[in-house]
């Protein structure tokens, strides 16, 4: 069976700036120049996998646009709430000669946190964030929700992490991670 794919490769530079708002308030803003390069044919894979082989290997034509990522943060004592929303402007990228154009959704992500020494060093954050909106991916759509924590010792000279993160759309497809760290002066 032959199908339409597509493929989007994006480059971006970006400049980031933060006002604070009294003492609870933090808002923020990147200002984006976006480089995309879409590649659009036809394939005859029998997989996701092989498909997007067939994608990567188009020839791409090329566009450049800009965009906009804001985020808010509030920070009571020992927690911490933020939303930050990318691809504001939802950005579009030229793909062939008849006016088609490949479009990067909106997305939009909440989360909190607690550590055990905010304001200043924390021996011990605790953190979870979630998608507000449905992405399409090509594994099917996902809306993704995480947890994780991380931990310090020694002096803040060692620390370990650990998250899960799942999609709370169809299958699951959950991934854990960890991590170590180590302060060498």
């Amino acid at each position: 069976m032959v199908r339409s794919v597509q493929a989007l490769v994006t480059s971006t530079l970006g400049t980031s700036v933060l006002q604070s708002i009294g003492d609870y308030f933090v808002v923020g803003a990147t200002l984006k120049l976006m480089r995309g390069e879409v590649g659009k044919g036809l394939s005859d894979a029998q997989s996701a996998s092989e498909a997007l082989d067939d994608a990567g290997a188009m020839d791409r034509r090329s566009s450049t646009t800009g965009d906009v990522d804001l985020g808010v943060m509030l920070a009571l004592d020992r927690f911490r709430v933020g939303v930050v929303a990318r691809n504001l402007t939802t950005p579009a990228f030229e793909a062939g000669d008849a006016g088609e154009v490949v479009e990067l959704e909106r997305e939009v992500r909440v989360g909190g946190a607690w550590a055990s020494g905010w304001p200043g060093t924390s021996r011990l954050i605790v953190a979870v964030d979630g998608d507000v909106m449905t992405r399409e991916t090509v594994s099917g759509d996902r809306r993704d929700l995480a947890a994780g924590v991380e931990t310090w010792w020694l002096g803040q000279r060692f620390g370990a992490r650990g998250g899960v993160r799942a999609s709370t759309l169809g299958e699951s497809r959950r991934v854990v991670t960890g991590g170590v760290s180590a302060g060498v002066t």
